[in-house]
C-alpha cells in the first residue's frame, strides 16, 4: 500500500476593516503532497476563504476575532480539500 505524507501550512492570516467597521479575516493554506519512502513530490492543494463579522458582533471582544480566524482557515481547509481525493489516488501511484 502506498504511503502519502501531507504537509500543511497557513500561507495567510490578515485581517482587513471596512469604514463601517466591519472585519474580514482572509486565510490561504498550502499542503503538498510526497510519496514515501521516495519522499517524490506528487501534487500541491490549495485553498482560501473570507469570513466577515459586523461591527456590532464585534464589540463582544477579542475571542468573536479569534472565532472569524477559525471559520477563515477552516474554510480554506475546506476549499483546499475540495476534490482532494481524486488528486490523492492520482499521487498514490
Amino acid at each position: 500500500m502506498p504511503l502519502l505524507i501531507i504537509d500543511g501550512r497557513l500561507a495567510k492570516l490578515a485581517q482587513q476593516a471596512d469604514a463601517n467597521g466591519n472585519v474580514g479575516v482572509t486565510a490561504q493554506v498550502e499542503f503538498t503532497v510526497r510519496k514515501a519512502p521516495e519522499n517524490t513530490l506528487r501534487g500541491s492543494l490549495s485553498g482560501a476563504a473570507t469570513s466577515v463579522g459586523t461591527a456590532k458582533s464585534l464589540a463582544a471582544g477579542p475571542r468573536r476575532i479569534h472565532a472569524l480566524q477559525d471559520q477563515a482557515v477552516e474554510g480554506a481547509v475546506d476549499s483546499a480539500m475540495k476534490g482532494a481525493d481524486e488528486g490523492l489516488l492520482r499521487a498514490s501511484r
